[in-house]
């Protein structure tokens, strides 16, 4: 069965055990891809289904829920890194090319600004 969604997880402290708190549902393809932006604390996932996804996380909450999908590659998205600075996404796809998606300041929108 193919991997569709990105099981999350927390350290306890003191502990050497970890406890699934979440499971990120909604790529229709596999999980290839993920990184988490440290300014925000969202988390990107990049998929075979040729999307990437944001994830939010629920103030006070240990719950994420997606909040927008970033569309416009032709191939699966394979890589997926997010600048601490500012926040912006850059996507890497099967179909040679990378996307760079500008973060709405002081919002959680993100556009596509340029295919490289």
């Amino acid at each position: 069965e193919i991997l569709r969604s990105l099981v999350l997880g927390y350290r306890y402290a003191y502990k050497d055990k970890y406890e699934n708190i979440q499971v990120l549902e909604g790529h229709s393809r596999s999980v290839r891809a993920v990184a988490v932006c440290t300014q925000t604390g969202n988390i990107v996932t990049g998929s075979w289904d040729k999307t990437a996804r944001v994830w939010k996380r629920e103030q006070g909450r240990d719950n994420y829920e997606n909040i927008q999908v970033l569309e416009g590659h032709s191939g699966s998205v394979r890589a997926v890194a997010v600048c601490t600075q500012t926040g912006n996404i850059v996507t890497g796809s099967e179909d040679k090319t990378a996307r760079v998606w500008k973060r709405e300041q002081g919002r959680d929108n993100y556009e596509n600004i340029q295919v490289l």
